[in-house]
């Protein structure tokens, strides 16, 4: 009886202590998650803060000088998918960086000499044309395609916040 009652405590005690052992290291792990997404998200603030600040994003048709700021920006940043500019007229600027998964690479076609998509949103005559350049790693472009669209850059929410 007295050593059914020892193991019994024994065990009640070692599961109390495995229990607050584990909510220790769950804290700890959580606390540490937390402190990186703040520190994602302070990096994240200043690279925005960078890019509103710079002159060469405000000039309409420097889309060259765009892309190698954006290239820049996302390859030391590898985190990020992309980077985008809306402008009132409704044209819209993207930079995506295919190696940053495998999803974007296959959705948009690209093949694996392909780095960057650089994908604009124009305004015509007969509609919104989307037109999509497949780039490599040193800017050169392989392909070009375009496709008519209904994306209205000002009718997103990103873009009616920043206004």
């Amino acid at each position: 009886m007295t050593a059914a009652l020892a193991i019994g405590l024994q065990y009640y005690f070692g599961q109390a202590m495995a229990r607050q052992n584990a909510a220790k290291l769950y804290t700890a792990a959580a606390a540490s998650i937390s402190k990186e997404l703040d520190n994602i998200s302070n990096v994240n603030d200043n690279i925005m803060a960078l890019l509103v600040d710079n002159p060469v994003l405000a000039q309409v048709g420097n889309q060259q000088t765009q892309l190698r700021l954006f290239t820049s920006v996302l390859t030391k940043n590898p985190l990020y998918y992309g980077i985008y500019l809306g402008r009132a007229d409704g044209s819209f600027f993207e930079v995506i960086n295919l190696d940053n998964n495998s999803y974007s690479r296959e959705s948009f076609r690209a093949i694996p000499s392909d780095r960057w998509l650089v994908l604009n949103v124009r305004s015509t005559p007969t509609g919104n044309l989307r037109t999509f350049t497949y780039i490599d790693k040193t800017l050169q472009t392989r392909l070009t395609r375009s496709e008519p669209t209904d994306y209205d850059v000002v009718e997103r929410p990103w873009y009616k916040a920043a206004i």
